[in-house]
């Protein structure tokens, strides 16, 4: 292959090659060389792409193969397009790069190659892979305007000698100070994604399709690596139980009858909540405590054929938005084994998360279950699309009937609880994006309240579980509390029939709620813990 440039100021390189003379085709950059084994019966116009795109600045995307004029397909073999006979040239047309300064916010500004029909997106993927700046969070800006993801950096009049900044984002989009506390945040909480969002995104590139997990209500899709190996779960947001796009029957599609004001599968949760809930547990599980696997939101983007094609931020208008998390290697789950083997601590370190975030669907087949090498047995908790709801009602910790959950906590679970602080928890989630409906914020705090006054009652995680959960069809005793603070509140209503409900409450009415409550749970641990000490 040779190249034939138009002169200096040319956008493209042209690379021609003979059909019946191609024994393998080498590509030779300022990086390096790679070279393509090519059998012209069988290989693809697409396949000399991507031996071109091995070397930086020359993606497949961004090369046109012309024959006599005509632009080739991709999945054509070269022998298809002609016969070898008549020894044909071919055309390989390359965006030319050209060097550009990149500028992040702090740090050393440095230059990176690229083409002019490169987008932001991509753009973004390759200064996190050479400088370790994080693509989920920071935007480019050219001149004082910002670039749109999709964006080409041609249509924006990026060229030559053109300077790009880095400004970092919180993860709702705004722009915040280099080295703040928000910031920082926001980093430590996607770091641990960065390698995972790239395994993903490599397995895209080389064609490796999600599988749908043959367990589960909703739709969650294995990501594979270029290996074929499992490295994330993708939990769409529109196939959520009873959401539009459901793949397993459990479907309501918006605008039917009744679909206003629909429900999850679980009181106080609606579809769509799912996957931000998964991330909230995340960003909640403080110093990776619990142990939920590393989380992010994130869109994937699909090609014209409804092939998934690459990974990118949850505020994208593109594509499929949802959670997207680690894959944990296992060997069993909870309810395959003798739960008399787990660690008291491994068994509090969850019971905690569950009961500051009012699980409702905690059972043992997600706690998946892994031997470290020092022989032990791990837990790992999945499955958070069912956490912080708006209602009390269907709370579930099966947990609770584990002898472990009886069990005492020890210093370091208790100082871990000593430290919460529920309110920098709604604030920290709303640095995410995440901004919770008002009756599952007050549902949160209720549940921080009681695992607090519980710690100072020297309460088990038994004894809590046992106030948050229903034993039988009858309301729990959380219930109770929380019916009798709304009945107390509705005495004062001038206007309207009926209880409060959690959702009518304002934020005056919603801290006379908390102070109601909270002196129940007093009264109540009083009465019965005082009374189990005597």
């Amino acid at each position: 292959a040779e190249e034939a440039g138009e002169g200096e100021e040319s956008n493209h390189v042209h690379l021609t090659v003979r059909l019946a003379d191609i024994m393998n085709v080498k590509i030779k950059t300022l990086q390096g060389e790679t070279t393509l084994s090519a059998q012209p019966e069988t290989t693809t116009v697409r396949e000399i792409k991507e031996a071109v795109s091995l070397m930086n600045g020359y993606l497949p995307d961004h090369q046109h193969v012309f024959l006599e004029g005509k632009m080739l397909e991709d999945n054509k073999a070269l022998a298809e397009v002609s016969p070898l006979s008549r020894s044909p040239i071919v055309h390989v047309l390359v965006k030319r790069t050209t060097k550009v300064k990149i500028l992040p916010n702090s740090g050393n500004e440095f230059e990176l190659s690229i083409s002019a029909a490169e987008t932001v997106e991509s753009l973004k993927r390759r200064i996190e892979v050479a400088e370790g700046i994080p693509a989920l969070t920071h935007r480019v800006v050219h001149n004082g305007q910002y670039l749109p993801e999709t964006a080409s950096l041609a249509d924006y009049g990026v060229d030559k000698d053109s300077v790009l900044v880095l400004e970092p984002i919180g993860k709702h989009g705004r722009l915040v100070p280099e080295g703040s506390e928000e910031l920082e945040n926001v980093d430590r909480s996607l770091q641990n994604c960065v390698k995972m969002l790239q395994q993903a995104q490599a397995g895209f590139d080389v064609h490796m399709a999600p599988c749908l997990a043959s367990a589960g209500t909703g739709g969650a899709y294995f990501l594979l690596g270029p290996r074929g190996n499992k490295v994330a779960v993708f939990k769409p947001e529109d196939e959520e139980p009873n959401a539009e796009n459901n793949p397993r029957g459990r479907s309501q599609p918006v605008g039917i009858p009744g679909s206003a004001g629909r429900e999850g599968l679980r009181k106080g949760t609606l579809p769509g909540e799912g996957a931000s809930r998964e991330f909230a547990a995340y960003i909640l599980d403080h110093d990776n405590f619990a142990r939920v696997p590393p989380t992010a939101m994130v869109c994937l983007k699909q090609t014209s054929n409804k092939k998934y094609a690459s990974v990118t931020d949850w505020n994208g208008s593109q594509g499929k938005r949802g959670s997207i998390q680690t894959f944990v290697p296992y060997e069993s789950d909870c309810e395959e084994m003798g739960i008399s083997q787990f660690s008291r601590q491994g068994v509090h370190r969850i019971a905690v998360l569950d009961i500051r975030l009012a699980n409702t669907d905690r059972n043992g087949s997600n706690v998946l279950v892994r031997r470290e090498a020092e022989g032990e047995w791990s837990l790992t908790p999945i499955d958070h699309g069912y956490c912080l709801p708006g209602s009390l009602s269907d709370i579930c910790f099966d947990w609770i009937y584990w002898p472990q959950a009886s069990q005492p906590f020890d210093q370091e679970v208790r100082d871990y609880i000593a430290n919460l602080d529920e309110e920098k928890d709604l604030e920290k989630l709303k640095m995410h994006g995440i901004n919770l409906r008002p009756e599952c914020q007050l549902v949160f705090r209720v549940c921080n309240i009681l695992l607090r006054l519980g710690l100072q009652k020297g309460l088990s995680a038994y004894d809590i579980g046992n106030i948050m959960c229903r034993q039988t069809l009858q309301q729990s005793i959380l219930e109770k509390m929380s019916h009798h603070a709304l009945k107390k509140l509705t005495k004062g209503r001038i206007q309207g029939t009926g209880k409060l409900q959690l959702h009518e409450l304002d934020h005056r009415s919603s801290e006379l709620y908390l102070e109601e409550i909270t002196q129940q749970m007093k009264t109540y641990m009083k009465e019965v813990f005082d009374e189990d000490e005597v």
